[in-house]
């Protein structure tokens, strides 16, 4: 099931946790709190690996289930719903897959994650999964122990596991323990942060802010208010006016520079030095298009090169050391 940007706003969600915690390497409880209250939440944006991880999910689930089947598991997939805390509604989980079965003999439940990744992190997925996917699952085992203990049941046998994609080819999964009080840690810390930060429309401190920081918190210019500084923020005035007449000076080097080398090379395309190759100049064209034509204009049989407003000739200039 997938949720509206403006739906995930009324609740905490697995791949918020880890985030919230500290855990998350791409996102911060600030990004959090901001995605939660923003007036128009846009969501992920779809990029090649978000695409590629979920067309890839199906067959990733597949390949784990193929691997429990041989190791004697007897299981079936079940459907994933969205489930909630039974007396938190902020508090709510979708896991990737769950599967239902037997195992020696026995009922089991085998809750799994999905997940892909390039080459460059096979090093986070040598032994265990990382803490910032850890936390996910113990988010989701947590809603599910809950649900029990609201209903005076017993939690069935259940294994946590994860499936991840390595670099396109290189499959690995891994089972997790979860334990009781990693249950009450997650829980805890998304309770913690809805009550005193959503709830109270307070942001979580933070060291430095960012443009994302400054945007939600200041959208507006009061005209004609006036603060007074104070000797440190005079400082950073005078750093931030000192490094952009700096940037400033060193544009106009550059280009003074690579305009003087383009003159000496002509219509060379490498400069040697000795036997080295130290710049070089490419030339191509550019080509411009009136869109807005395009958009009104536009038929299948349309000659495309009408609506072509120019082509120009650029000749760039790379440093090759």
């Amino acid at each position: 099931m997938d949720f509206t940007p403006e739906e995930r706003q009324e609740y905490i969600g697995g791949s918020d946790i880890s985030a919230i915690m500290g855990l998350n390497p791409w996102k911060t409880p600030q990004d959090i709190f901001i995605e939660k209250l923003e007036d128009d939440p846009k969501g992920l944006k779809e990029t090649d690996y978000l695409y590629w991880g979920k067309a890839l999910e199906e067959s990733i689930a597949d390949r784990w289930l193929s691997e429990r089947s041989r190791e004697g598991y007897n299981i079936e997939r079940q459907e994933a719903l969205s489930t909630a805390h039974p007396t938190k509604t902020y508090i709510r989980g979708h896991p990737d897959a769950i599967f239902r079965g037997w195992k020696d003999g026995q009922p089991i439940r085998c809750f799994l994650e999905i997940k892909t990744t390039d080459s460059r992190n096979a090093s986070n997925w040598t032994h265990l999964a990382p803490p910032y996917y850890y936390v996910q699952l113990a988010w989701y085992a947590m809603i599910n122990a809950r649900n029990y203990e609201n209903r005076g049941e017993t939690l069935p046998d259940t294994e946590y596991w994860f499936a991840v994609l390595i670099g396109g080819n290189n499959y690995k999964d891994c089972q997790v323990d979860i334990n009781s009080n990693d249950m009450d840690l997650v829980e805890s810390k998304g309770d913690e942060f809805w009550k005193e930060h959503i709830e109270k429309e307070v942001m979580p401190e933070y060291d430095e802010p960012d443009e994302r920081i400054n945007s939600f918190l200041f959208p507006h210019v009061e005209q004609h208010k006036i603060l007074e500084c104070d000797d440190f923020m005079k400082k950073k005035v005078d750093e931030y006016r000192t490094l952009k007449s700096a940037m400033k000076n060193m544009y106009a080097q550059e280009k003074h520079l690579k305009e003087l080398i383009k003159n000496k090379m002509g219509e060379a395309q490498y400069m040697v030095y000795g036997n080295e190759k130290i710049a070089s100049q490419t030339e191509y064209d550019r080509t411009s298009i009136n869109w807005e034509e395009v958009a009104k204009n536009y038929e299948s049989d349309s000659d495309f090169n009408k609506f072509v407003l120019s082509q120009t000739k650029k000749t760039t200039i790379k440093s090759l050391r």
